[in-house]
């Protein structure tokens, strides 16, 4: 390699013969090997080696860092020179071992330095007279390896399962019938999976509208993963994925086929950046996994059961029914999913105090903007378990995914709104993640929400500064449980029973009507399977199989007596909503 300084040509030829980057070496210690041995991936904060030969003396003063993109050839400029020691807050070099023709230097990036490609040249003296060289490219990436970073894991098993692992599980179904999938992230499948997820920065709206500055924050786990997050979906963006809730699926694949992210990822790739057709939560958490595992931040997919998706921040889902106990459409935008899933990923959180660091929820299903964007999250679990609601980013929404109220109103004729039933319980189930080193399902619940009733759950509120007061029942008479079998075979009939207990002192005469639903996952309701009415059924003063005479209250308990109700649903509905 013949390097010429321009100022004396031709008479100053400098010879540099070779680079060795230590491919294999390098990438070994920096856990990256698996993308492969053809170039240098390394990790931040921890040294690398270079060796320089050259065919005559010379002396290396200077080397100059560039930060690339797929989109520009150069971006800012790092000058560092030799020096007798490294220095760990700023990129720096020093001689390991200097024989004349062959000169062995170490480099340290710092632990904070932006993510990304990078071009790496050299300046050479010889005589008092220099030149440039084009060394070579490479990949710094976030290292959770490294005390000083700000992914760091201090749990090697944990790293293993959350930045090394290319395989995993994700959870489905409803709350007492968790199915699980397999998934193959592929992380480290190629190397070009991890130009596939640098050019997901690339492609966001911050870089196209400023490159300078979104650069500038690259070394910030909580913008990357920010950025990251609003990119799975193609809402406002050049997004990986396009969402669709439905029973078919032009031009593209339904959600319940995919089981891997290389696939998607690639295909977004190779078609000019256009979003897949089609994804839904569990699609978007994954791939999201694998775009940061593959950046170096540990994480994991997580699914809650009877996740709540609050439209109008007031922390209450609302059932808005007519007088015949029908939904009124329109009336309320608020929904139980049966499942949702997100990502989690461990950062700290240096805009926050320190109590928020750890686990982070990002969400990038596109249900409600953040910010102007479809994206929620990094929120911090510890703000979400605490009611520290107003801490950013989304708290206040994932708070209300696993915390809300479900509260039920009927319209009257006047056309007034009355509280007709209150559930402080039933959101926020079984939130799970797969187990590390094994495939258990791990129930993450008390990290998210204390227990219910609880001291911590009513501090947890006061935190929040919120008012509980649909806390307090509601004022009725009759109470009613409807009993379901426990385990249910898709395909078979399903039996439904309904109990009646009155609490006034006088007879009541009662009118049911009971329907069923079939619904999608995230609580759509589809098409009705089935409607039973009864009229005018009596139930006597302080009677009914559920109510408890030694207390004040009415209690539901179990009862081997028969039902006011008994109904048989047809066997052609495979979810049912009731």
């Amino acid at each position: 390699m013949c390097l010429v300084d321009n100022r004396f040509a031709p008479f100053l030829v400098l010879e540099l013969s070779k680079i060795d980057f230590h491919f294999e070496q390098n990438n070994v210690q920096h856990k990256t090997n698996k993308f492969g041995k053809e170039r240098l991936i390394i990790r931040r904060g921890k040294e690398i080696s270079i060796t320089l030969y050259f065919d005559e003396c010379h002396w290396l003063c200077l080397f100059l860092l560039y930060c690339l993109s797929g989109v520009t050839d150069k971006g800012p400029m790092i000058e560092f020179e030799l020096a007798d020691q490294l220095r760990k807050n700023e990129w720096s070099a020093s001689v390991h071992k200097n024989s004349g023709s062959e000169l062995s230097v170490i480099i340290l990036p710092p632990a904070n330095s932006i993510i990304g490609h990078y071009s790496l040249k050299c300046k050479i003296s010889s005589d008092g007279k220099s030149a440039t060289a084009e060394m070579g490219k490479f990949v710094l990436l976030f290292n959770p390896w490294c005390k000083d970073d700000d992914v760091f894991m201090d749990n090697k098993l944990d790293l293993k399962e959350y930045v090394q692992s290319d395989q995993g599980l994700l959870y489905q179904g409803v709350k007492m019938f968790i199915k699980t999938l397999a998934w193959h992230f592929g992380q480290v499948l190629a190397s070009y999976i991890l130009d596939i997820c640098l050019a997901i920065l690339d492609q966001s709206n911050n870089f196209l509208a400023n490159p300078a500055k979104d650069y500038s924050k690259r070394n910030k786990p909580v913008y990357v993963s920010r950025v990251v997050t609003a990119m799975m979906n193609s809402e406002d963006d050049k997004g990986i994925l396009l969402g669709r809730w439905s029973s078919t699926y032009p031009d593209g694949v339904n959600p319940l086929t995919w089981n891997g992210s290389t696939s998607i990822l690639q295909q977004w790739y190779k078609n000019g950046f256009q979003a897949v057709r089609y994804g839904q939560c569990w699609v978007f958490s994954a791939v999201a996994c694998t775009v940061f595992r593959c950046l170096g931040i540990p994480s994991r997919p997580i699914t809650n059961f009877n996740s709540a998706h609050d439209t109008n921040a007031n922390l209450e889902i609302d059932c808005i029914v007519d007088m015949k106990g029908k939904k009124i459409p329109g009336a309320s935008r608020d929904t139980i999913w049966n499942f949702h899933c997100w990502t989690e990923c461990w950062m700290k959180r240096c805009d926050l105090k320190p109590e928020f660091d750890g686990w982070q929820v990002l969400d990038a299903t596109p249900q409600e903007k953040s910010e102007g964007i479809y994206c929620c999250g990094p929120t911090s679990i510890k703000a979400i378990k605490n009611g520290h609601i107003n801490e950013k980013y989304d708290t206040k929404f994932v708070f209300s995914e696993v915390n809300a109220d479900h509260v039920s109103w009927c319209l009257d004729e006047a056309k007034k709104l009355r509280k007709i039933s209150v559930n402080t319980s039933i959101i926020g189930k079984f939130i799970s993640t797969k187990g590390v080193k094994n495939d258990e399902r791990v129930d993450i619940t008390i990290f998210y929400k204390c227990p219910e009733g609880s001291a911590e759950e009513r501090q947890t509120y006061n935190n929040a500064n919120i008012e509980r007061i649909n806390i307090e029942p509601v004022d009725k008479e009759i109470y009613l449980k409807v009993i379901t079998p426990i385990k249910h075979m898709n395909g078979s009939d399903l039996d439904i029973e309904i109990y009646l207990s009155n609490k006034a002192t006088k007879e009541k005469y009662c009118d049911i009507m009971i329907t069923a639903h079939t619904i999608l996952y995230n609580g759509e309701i589809l098409k009705k399977c089935g409607k039973k009415n009864e009229s005018n059924l009596p139930i006597g003063p302080k009677k009914g199989p559920l109510f408890n005479d030694s207390s004040k209250d009415c209690h539901l308990q179990k009862a081997s007596v028969s039902p006011a109700m008994h109904w048989s649903i047809n066997s052609d509905c495979d979810y049912i909503c009731l």
